[in-house]
């Protein structure tokens, strides 16, 4: 077992010990290294080997090359790197040190929680799948008809994953900033009808019904054209909803933990003014729309005087408590705001207008909390308090439900 080196299928193919590249050798003897890999752990016949090195006939000394190809990689990966297992060869690879292993893994368990119905859980790990490309798969085999199959089959691999974490978006009511993306992938994959039925249904959540329709128009005569076949049931009875405006295209709400701000913005505008007052609720609204956006959370829009800001995925509490202590920072100068927390589940959906709604218990007690606050404070419930740990000071409010915030690293 290969235990120190690190291979890498899903870019160039390469091999690590640290941060030192190996050798690899030639054309053909890296694409026999891919084809191993691609097998890892499983026993290769060299039949197979030579067939897959020699798509169009093996010459009479294929079998010594492919020993030849087996010897130098022992030199160049050390003598343990390729087994000879009966007629066959097998590169037997520990957890961990094969890209295309973790992105599997991270893959197979995104859409165990896409199917859990889990959508943001999914989209993180099947974000993360993604990470672990570098470019195209096997770029350097480019030019081999050995690797043509293998680069195939892992193209295959990256899209499907792609398909997966744009339905886990388009469940989490991310359809406008998915359409741009999907237009590309579209173009490049003209064919694959899941990614025309989610370009189609990510233009028509978002307002753009015209276009939505002209991308299945788009993709039908690319069919009939160069295949001599029509759009499958799914994508025609996608276009039929599109048309007739079907209400079961409408998002279902995306259940999620949270954390949520609620923040009265306290702002000290003239009541005589209008306009002032206009300007100075703008200016808030603004910075409380940075402060939220560089800690990873989205803000509910159409709340006058109020911010209402949520946060999911990963450390929500810690990113909320930073959040709100630079809300409060941002502005105090403005008025004198007041800011309530509670963390819990929500439903995390799409308006009819495009916009997009959070609701559930921890915005009711948010709401709530936030009647406790004084200008200036940060109330938080008990379970943010309990989770804030030792990475923000909390304090104790006598005869109230809820703990007053008052910095970072209490």
């Amino acid at each position: 077992m290969v235990d120190e080196v690190e291979f890498r299928l899903l870019g160039p193919l390469e091999a690590l010990d640290g941060d030192r590249r190996l050798p690899l050798g030639g054309g053909q003897q890296r694409a026999l290294l891919a084809l191993l890999l691609l097998e890892a752990n499983r026993v290769v016949p060299a039949e197979r080997l030579v067939d897959e090195l020699w798509p169009e006939g093996p010459p009479q000394t294929a079998a010594t090359a492919v020993q030849v190809y087996v010897s130098r990689l022992r030199k160049a990966l050390g003598p343990a790197a390729i087994a000879t297992r009966g007629r066959g060869y097998v590169v037997e690879v520990e957890d961990g040190r094969l890209d295309l292993q973790r992105f599997e893994a991270l893959a197979a368990a995104g859409r165990r929680a896409l199917a859990e119905g889990d959508a943001e859980r999914a989209a993180t790990l099947l974000r993360d799948a993604l990470a672990e490309w570098r470019g195209p798969p096997l770029a350097d085999l480019a030019g081999e008809a050995a690797a043509a199959p293998a680069i195939a089959r892992l193209e295959a691999l990256r899209v499907s994953a792609i398909e997966d974490r744009a339905e886990a978006d388009l469940a989490l009511g991310r359809h406008a900033e998915l359409a741009e993306e999907l237009e590309a992938l579209v173009a490049g994959n003209p064919h694959r009808e899941r990614l025309r039925a989610q370009l189609m249904l990510a233009l028509y959540r978002a307002g753009r019904q015209a276009e939505a329709l002209a991308v299945y128009r788009e993709g039908r005569r690319a069919l009939v054209e160069e295949l001599g076949i029509e759009p499958g049931p799914a994508l025609q009875r996608l276009e039929q909803a599109i048309l007739v405006h079907d209400p079961s295209l409408d998002p279902e709400p995306a259940r999620m933990d949270a954390t949520v701000i609620f923040a009265d913005l306290g702002v000290a505008a003239p009541a005589d003014d209008a306009t002032r007052a206009r300007d100075f609720l703008a200016r808030a609204s603004a910075e409380a729309a940075g402060a939220v956006a560089a800690l990873g959370g989205t803000i509910q829009e159409g709340i006058a005087g109020a911010v209402l800001a949520t946060f999911a995925g990963e450390d929500h509490v810690a990113r909320a408590l930073a959040a709100a202590l630079a809300l409060r920072d941002r502005l105090d100068p403005l008025g004198h705001p007041r800011l309530a927390l509670a963390t819990g589940e929500v439903l995390a959906g799409a308006r009819a207008d495009g916009g997009a709604f959070v609701t559930g218990p921890p915005v009711g007690a948010a709401a709530l909390l936030v009647r406790e606050a004084a200008a200036g404070e940060i109330v938080v419930g008990e379970e943010v308090a309990e989770a804030a740990g030792a990475r923000f000071e909390v304090r104790a409010r006598p005869g109230s439900p809820g703990r007053l915030l008052v910095r970072a690293g209490g």
